[in-house]
């Protein structure tokens, strides 16, 4: 059973810590917020969807592991954050 993140209502946040036990990231989660500029995910994290961090533009850091097997497309779209 997976323990999905669908949709996040706050675009005034600046840095988050995804809690341990969410293995997904929906579409657009992170979409336009722009101040958020570092994120810690789930060491057990399996999946991000698509535009998962679209205009995030102030996005610097991310801190992941190795269990993240599945990249949905443009994940970093209009970010200046480019690669994972």
């Amino acid at each position: 059973m997976s323990n999905p993140i669908s949709q996040l209502l706050d675009s005034s946040l600046e840095n988050i810590r995804i809690p341990e036990g969410v293995t997904f990231l929906g579409d657009a989660v992170f979409a336009e917020c722009s101040l958020l500029s570092a994120i810690v995910l789930p060491e057990n994290l399996q999946s991000m969807g698509g535009m998962t961090f679209y205009k995030c533009a102030s996005l610097e850091t991310m801190y992941f592991s190795d269990s993240v097997y599945s990249v949905s497309d443009a994940i970093f779209d209009e970010t200046t954050y480019d690669s994972f």
